[in-house]
């Protein structure tokens, strides 16, 4: 799955994926350092501009997962969130 990460969100915001499965997300962080925290499984990278980082872990039961930017980017950085939702 491919996301962007930009002042201040991730695109897409909300992941679909299914419980019991490797997940790959490949994030670009478009205009700034971004962070890319999961803490639940835990994950926490760094995301810097213009480059593509590669995140794979394994969700093994269904549910809802929030991530975050885990590097300051600015005013809206606290508000730069999603979900991944594992059916």
């Amino acid at each position: 799955m491919d996301i962007t990460a930009q002042r201040f969100e991730f695109r897409p915001d909300v992941i679909h994926v299914k419980a019991g499965s490797l997940v790959t997300l490949r994030i670009y962080a478009v205009d700034a350092t971004h962070g890319f925290a999961l803490d639940e499984f835990g994950i926490d990278e760094l995301l810097e501009e213009g480059q593509v980082k590669v995140v794979e872990f394994y969700i093994p039961l269904p549910g809802a997962y929030e991530f975050r930017c885990s590097h300051l980017c600015g005013l809206g950085h606290f508000g730069m969130s999603g979900r991944i939702l594992a059916e």
